[in-house]
C-alpha cells in the first residue's frame, strides 16, 4: 500500500488531507493511526479527516512534535530565522514579537489540543528534548486512563 520509508526523499509540500483521505478510503477494518507533525501546515480539512477516522471507531493519536525553541521562545539577539520546507528568511528582532509570539504559539497548541479532544484524538505535545521512551509511556498510560 505504502512505499518503505528508505526509499524516500523528502521534498515538496505536505499534503496531509489528500493522504488522510486516502487512509480513510483503504482501512476497512479498526486501525491505529499515528500522525507525528508540528502541525503547522495541517488544514481543517486534514483535522476534520482525523476526527472522522476516529468516528469510524480507528483508533488515532497526534504527536504534536516541537522544538523547545518553538514553544519557549529563548531567543533575545536579532536573529535570522529559515524556513524549513521553504527558502525564506526573516530577520527579526525577538525582543520586539516575543510576547506575541508566545500568545500565539500558546493558542495555536490550544486549538490543536482542544479540537482532537471534541474528536476523541489522543493528543500529546511532544518536545524533541523529551525522550522517546517516556513519550511512549505517556501515551500508553493515556491511553490506559481512557478505558
Amino acid at each position: 500500500m505504502f512505499a518503505s520509508l528508505d526509499g524516500l526523499q523528502p521534498g515538496g509540500e505536505t499534503r496531509l488531507d489528500r493522504t488522510l483521505t486516502q487512509l480513510t478510503e483503504r482501512m476497512a477494518r479498526r486501525s491505529l493511526v499515528v500522525l507525528v507533525s508540528d502541525l503547522f501546515d495541517v488544514s481543517t480539512e486534514a483535522r476534520r479527516m482525523l476526527r472522522q477516522l476516529r468516528a469510524r471507531k480507528h483508533q488515532v493519536v497526534v504527536f504534536h512534535l516541537l522544538h523547545d525553541d518553538e514553544i519557549d521562545f529563548p531567543f533575545s539577539a536579532l536573529t535570522l530565522f529559515e524556513g524549513m520546507e521553504s527558502d525564506r528568511r526573516v530577520l527579526v528582532d525577538p525582543g520586539g514579537i516575543r510576547q506575541a509570539y508566545l500568545v500565539q504559539i500558546q493558542r495555536f497548541l490550544e486549538t490543536i489540543e482542544r479540537e482532537c479532544k471534541e474528536g476523541e484524538v489522543l493528543y500529546q505535545l511532544v518536545r524533541t528534548s523529551q525522550s522517546l521512551d517516556a513519550v511512549l509511556l505517556g501515551l500508553l498510560r493515556s491511553r490506559e486512563g481512557r478505558r
